[in-house]
């Protein structure tokens, strides 16, 4: 069960959405080559791989955030539509699957507070799960 294919398989799947925002993935991307606005930033955080299957395999769990960035001031509706596009392509109990793990959705995705950062309004949307081997 290997990290990269768990966080692989989630970014496809958010990709396959096509959400008409470009994702921005975890280490490419620079702050001077940032797209137009509305986009969106993935990072990964890992929770660790300290529980065990029953038949004694590691379990993975980690959370995938995925921050939605748009201009500020344009109030919340285009940041709140397009976290909720999010939470709808990640549903609880969802399924999908690497060459070697299972990675389950373990509950609704989770829609933060927005807030200013600087030139930009952020969405942060953290989709929490768990991988096991097959």
């Amino acid at each position: 069960m290997k990290r990269d294919a768990i966080a692989n398989a989630l970014k496809a799947r958010l990709n396959d959405a096509a959400l008409s925002a470009p994702e921005q993935w975890p280490n490419l991307w620079d702050d001077d080559d940032l797209p137009p606005k509305p986009y969106l930033v993935v990072s990964f955080g890992g929770q660790g791989r300290n529980n065990l299957d029953v038949a004694g395999a590691p379990v993975e769990t980690g959370l995938m955030n995925v921050t939605v960035v748009v201009e500020p001031g344009g109030g919340e509706t285009a940041a709140n539509t397009f976290a909720n596009q999010i939470s709808d392509e990640f549903p609880a109990a969802l399924r999908v699957t690497t060459d070697d793990a299972l990675v389950q959705i373990t509950r609704p995705a989770d829609i933060q507070s927005g807030f200013r950062d600087g030139a930009d309004w952020r969405l942060p949307v953290l989709i929490y799960y768990r991988a096991v081997p097959i």
